[in-house]
């Protein structure tokens, strides 16, 4: 049980982290000139979502049996891989 816990601190940290970031992209967004904002935008839309998905996966492993939980945080943690790439090529990108 003590793996779950771990597991659920880990993940409500990163997604608060993850808020901040969209929070800082949202503000430089606003600073752009009209064709970069749109693309950016849409970007971070894109990634929203992406985000909102995940936090639905981590919400169904969180309730769930411990029988299906290892399932579900399987398939919470390669969402919560695909965000963290994406994050990360995104700041690549921009910067």
């Amino acid at each position: 049980m003590g793996d779950k816990i771990d597991w659920e601190a880990q993940f409500k940290a990163q997604m608060d982290e993850w808020k901040a970031n969209f929070d800082e992209m949202t503000a430089k967004a606003r600073e752009m000139q009209a064709e970069g904002q749109e693309k950016f935008a849409e970007q971070i839309e894109t990634m929203r979502k992406q985000r909102d998905e995940m936090e639905k996966k981590f919400e169904e492993a969180r309730k769930a049996q411990m029988a299906q939980w290892a399932e579900m945080k399987d398939r919470a943690d390669k969402a919560w891989d695909e965000m963290a790439q994406k994050m990360q090529d995104f700041w690549k990108g921009f910067g």
